[in-house]
């Protein structure tokens, strides 16, 4: 049994150790400040929703599958939120459930999984009565196989048999066992027999005792018969308490995916809500079936700038259908690695099956989103900047494979222009020659001048926009690279 709301095959399983890589890609795309809207605080809402969006899906129909849940969940939010709270009431009540007085012995195991069960059915008749109220509005595949989970296979039939069992195995009426003998007369072979189902059973016992049939009568102050019968009632309950504990293990795991998988919902829906009541586009991307390397959008945006700013954020238009590399230049704090991390973030929703920061949204499916990012002055490097930077991309390189995207924001620039610009010119012809789409921010020019020479026509340029005045609008546009670094501005700056 599994709700299958992520995946139509497997479960998610909630991921604690994440790689350097996997971490730096969160920083530099600016993910935290997102995750942190998805969560709202809540811890396992914030390990599902990392889980899933560091482990992207990369094929379209596994997409589409998430993507048509979670318009199920858009439409019908509080029942949703409903399903969140069952789930997690029910993985919080069964911990509060404990094994008694005397541990993990046969019968507390038992006595406790009985008990776990009983809630189990409790809360698969609450999750049954949401399913029957709002059955007709949900119509993804993904919940309709979960609906089928409960009005078929956990049917009221089912259930009331379910209780029935239950309440047998608390052997109120005494219990019927029987044994066998071993060598040294041991017994052996003990087994919980069903219990008569007619009301005189207790007549018909009696009256068996005239075919052989004995009664024995333990006095309640003879402490080793008890301890004898005790000892034969924990044989004969325990392959039952093993069997019960296991099934109830089994369906709290249940339970404890679909807490997970609703989570991530959740998170989704939170940061929904959050981008539009900030007047801010969403849209669900479409998606390229083809290798060419395609971006299209208007009015993209930085999720996480938007939300330390309140909405107010330059959007921008790209338009890039099979160009590759794409080399973004212009003037320091234009706007190109808020671009880049658009870019970056709104890929990695798309490949989580959410929705995308933009008016619309149209690109291929990578086969992984890494990125290459400028890093701040450690103080613990035992080598170079420069070094640091070749070994984090020895790093991406040993991972990546074709029809991957790189993005890179200022490598290699923590050495001089010219030896710079060659470094990055080698690594990103072999890049695309292997296939792997790049999107490169630079402000060498040798090197943006290479790309010009080498890939016209072949290459998406854009540059970032400044007025005569120095002034930044933060808009990114098609344009080639221009050799001013613009250090007037700089001196106007510092001397203004």
């Amino acid at each position: 049994m599994n709700p299958f709301l992520l995946f139509k095959d497997k479960s998610l399983t909630l991921q604690k150790d994440f790689s350097s890589r996997d971490e730096a890609l969160l920083d530099d795309l600016g993910i935290e400040p997102i995750l942190q809207a998805m969560s709202e605080g809540d811890e396992l809402i914030y390990q599902s929703s990392k889980t899933v969006l560091l482990n992207i899906l990369t094929d379209a129909e596994s997409i589409h599958y998430r993507q048509e849940i979670l318009r199920d969940c858009l439409k019908n939010q509080d029942t949703v939120r409903r399903f969140y709270e069952i789930s997690t009431q029910t993985v919080e009540r069964e911990k509060n459930i404990y094994f008694g007085f005397f541990g993990r012995n046969a019968d507390s195991m038992l006595s406790r999984s009985i008990e776990v069960f009983e809630m189990f059915i409790d809360e698969f008749y609450a999750v049954k009565k949401i399913i029957t109220e709002n059955i007709n509005n949900f119509n993804s595949p993904g919940f309709r196989n979960l609906f089928d989970i409960f009005t078929d296979e956990l049917n009221d039939t089912y259930l009331s048999k379910l209780l029935s069992h239950l309440k047998n195995l608390r052997f109120k009426r005494g219990m019927l066992i029987s044994a066998g003998l071993g060598k040294g007369n041991k017994g052996v072979d003990y087994t919980i027999r069903k219990e008569l189902e007619n009301e005189n059973r207790i007549i018909k016992r009696i009256m068996n005792l005239k075919n052989g049939y004995s009664v024995i009568t333990v006095n309640e102050n003879d402490l080793s018969g008890m301890r004898a019968l005790s000892d034969i009632k924990a044989k004969s309950i325990a392959k039952t308490a093993t069997l019960l504990a296991s099934s109830a293990d089994h369906v709290l795991n249940f339970f404890k995916t679909f807490q997970i998988e609703i989570g991530f919902y959740i998170g989704a829906l939170n940061l929904y809500n959050r981008l539009k009541n900030l007047n801010l586009p969403i849209s669900f991307p479409e998606i390229v079936l083809n290798d060419d390397f395609v971006i299209k959008s208007n009015n993209l945006y930085d999720i996480a700038l938007s939300l330390s700013l309140n909405g107010r954020v330059i959007k921008n238009r790209i338009e890039n259908i099979n160009r590759n590399p794409v080399i973004i230049t212009g003037a320091n704090k234009g706007g190109k690695t808020t671009l880049l991390r658009s870019i970056g973030q709104s890929q990695l929703l798309m490949q989580s099956g959410m929705f995308v920061p933009a008016d619309f949204y149209t690109s291929n499916i990578s086969n992984g989103i890494f990125t290459h990012f400028i890093r701040e002055e450690d103080s613990e490097l035992k080598s170079g900047k420069l070094d640091e930077e070749l070994n984090r991309m020895n790093d991406i390189a040993n991972n990546l494979s074709k029809y991957s995207i790189l993005l890179f924001n200022e490598s290699f620039e923590t050495t001089n222009e010219i030896e710079g610009s060659e470094i990055g010119r080698q690594i990103v012809e072999a890049l695309v020659e292997n296939k792997v789409r790049v999107v490169f921010v630079t402000h060498l020019y040798t090197l943006a001048r290479h790309f010009l020479k080498k890939y016209n026509g072949k290459a998406l340029f854009l540059r970032a926009e400044r007025g005569n005045n120095g002034e930044r609008t933060f808009k990114i546009k098609p344009g080639n690279p221009l050799s001013t670094s613009f250090g007037v501005d700089l001196y106007h700056t510092i001397f203004k």
